[in-house]
C-alpha cells in the first residue's frame, strides 16, 4: 500500500486539529517528531572544547549541532509547506521547531466552551450563581439618577 498522506494547509483555528494530526503523522514517519516533542527539542552548542584543551587550544565545531541543525531545517520545512502564508509570518522569528509548534498551538487550537467560558467568567469576574439581580438593578437605577444630576440643563 503506497498512499500518500496529504497534510491539510493551517490557515485558521478550523483546520489546526487536523493538521496537527496530519503533521505529527508525517514527521514521526520521517523520524524527525523528536525536533518537536523530544531529545531533539533543545539546540546543542556549536561548538564544544577540543579534546584534551588547554588555554592554548581553542573551541572546535560541534558535529552534534551540525546533525541538529539538518533535522531542524527537515522539521521547519514541513511546518512552513503546510502553512498559508498569513501563518508562516507568525513562526518567522522562530528557530526552534519546538517552539514554533508551541506557537502555532497557542495561536490555532480551538480552546473549548467550558474554556472559553471560564476565560470571560474571568474578565467579567461575576459568576451566574453569585448575580443578585435585584441588588444590580438597585445600581443601575442609582447610577442613572446620579447620572441624570450631573448634567447642566440645556437651557
Amino acid at each position: 500500500m503506497s498512499e500518500k498522506l496529504k497534510v491539510v494547509k493551517l490557515a485558521s483555528s478550523e483546520s489546526y486539529s487536523q493538521w496537527a494530526m496530519d503533521l505529527r503523522a508525517v514527521l514521526k514517519h520521517h523520524r524527525c517528531w523528536t525536533w518537536v516533542k523530544g531529545t531533539n527539542e533543545t539546540p546543542l552548542p556549536k561548538q564544544i572544547k577540543a579534546k584534551g584543551s588547554g588555554p592554548a587550544n581553542p573551541d572546535v565545531d560541534n558535529p552534534a549541532y551540525t546533525t541538529w541543525e539538518e533535522g531542524t531545517n527537515d522539521v521547519f520545512y514541513h511546518i512552513l509547506l503546510t502553512c498559508e502564508p498569513k501563518v508562516q509570518d507568525q513562526i518567522a522569528d522562530i528557530c526552534i521547531p519546538a517552539v514554533a509548534w508551541k506557537r502555532l498551538k497557542d495561536l490555532y487550537k480551538p480552546s473549548n466552551l467550558s474554556t472559553q467560558f471560564n476565560h470571560l467568567s474571568m474578565i467579567w469576574n461575576i459568576s451566574l450563581d453569585d448575580l443578585s439581580w435585584d441588588a444590580l438593578w438597585v445600581d443601575l437605577v442609582h447610577s442613572d439618577d446620579h447620572y441624570r444630576l450631573l448634567i447642566p440643563p440645556l437651557f
